[in-house]
């Protein structure tokens, strides 16, 4: 259960950069 938590953390933590990434391309375009 708590591997999972950490897993789902992760995958949030990575969605959220992603985000920023686009966000800053985005913005420099």
């Amino acid at each position: 259960m708590e591997l999972k938590f950490k897993l789902i953390i992760k995958w949030i933590i990575e969605l959220i950069e992603l985000r920023i990434k686009q966000l800053i391309i985005i913005w420099l375009i």
